[in-house]
């Protein structure tokens, strides 16, 4: 993993350089989405914006927005990374410098939406950084947004990021649990195995039969192109929502992620009461 330095920009540098990082990072993001550098300007006066810096140059980025309603919340809006320093582990580093920066100014909790069905956000965002999420959002962005319009609803998981929390620390820290779940939702590749689910589809719609009373699991594909390639993605979409609304009423949250290996088969989340 590179060495990289997450700090807010100091006054001399050009944040013109964050706009043209966060349109890499985003490669197809309409060009009125993209925050303009008089914004990121504003922020690094007030500290909301990060920069991630390699070698003196800017990779990587994270801007937020303090939570007005809620004391004590950043809403993190935005963190990402130049297409050419994908896959380094630089997500995770900015993450952490955010964590730090957020304690320093007297802030405990950090939260951000992403996508459920996306294995390596999911990987980071519960795996590797200790987020929860009981909160589940339907259909965030409208059908007019050229980067999230399609035929699958954009649905989005709330993380919450309890900063100092034992789970967090314990996360960060590379302390793993053993887990021990049934599985209500069930993957076989990119097609979803409802024989070994407790999720089924009745009468046109997904339904969660009997919710277990200890540690579930719910699958998802391990890669979701390969889903959307197999026509199953908006399957997945509802079958999964009807799982997590289900088991969010009844009490559970995502405290795990765990990806394919000896004692899984398909990128999984945990969940308990």
């Amino acid at each position: 993993m590179p060495e990289v330095e997450v700090r807010v920009p100091k006054e001399d540098e050009d944040m013109s350089e964050f706009t043209d990082v966060m349109m890499e990072a985003w490669d197809g993001m309409p060009e009125s989405e993209v925050i303009p550098s008089h914004v990121f300007e504003a922020s690094r006066e007030t500290g909301n914006v990060l920069g991630a810096y390699m070698d003196g140059e800017l990779v990587g980025l994270a801007y937020q927005i303090p939570d007005m309603e809620e004391e004590g919340v950043i809403h993190s809006h935005a963190v990402g990374v130049a297409s050419e320093h994908a896959g380094e582990g630089i997500g995770e580093q900015i993450k952490r410098g955010q964590r730090q920066h957020a304690v320093e100014k007297g802030f405990d909790t950090v939260e951000w939406t992403y996508d459920p069905l996306l294995g390596m956000n999911a990987n980071l965002n519960i795996g590797k950084l200790g987020g929860k999420v009981s909160e589940y959002r339907e259909d965030v962005y409208d059908s007019d947004n050229e980067t999230t319009a399609g035929e699958t609803p954009a649905d989005r998981f709330v993380v919450e990021w309890d900063l100092e929390s034992d789970h967090v620390q314990q996360t960060l820290e590379g302390e793993d649990r053993n887990y021990e779940p049934e599985t209500v939702l069930s993957a076989e590749g990119p097609q979803l195995d409802l024989e070994n689910s407790v999720v089924q589809y009745l009468d046109g719609e997904y339904e969660l039969g009997d919710v277990p009373e200890g540690t579930v699991a719910v699958q998802i594909p391990r890669d979701r192109s390969k889903a959307e390639e197999a026509g199953t993605e908006q399957e997945w979409r509802y079958a999964t929502r009807e799982a997590f609304q289900t088991l969010f009423d009844e009490g559970f949250e995502v405290v795990g992620f765990r990806t394919p290996g000896e004692d899984y088969d398909s990128n999984t989340y945990i969940l308990e009461r």
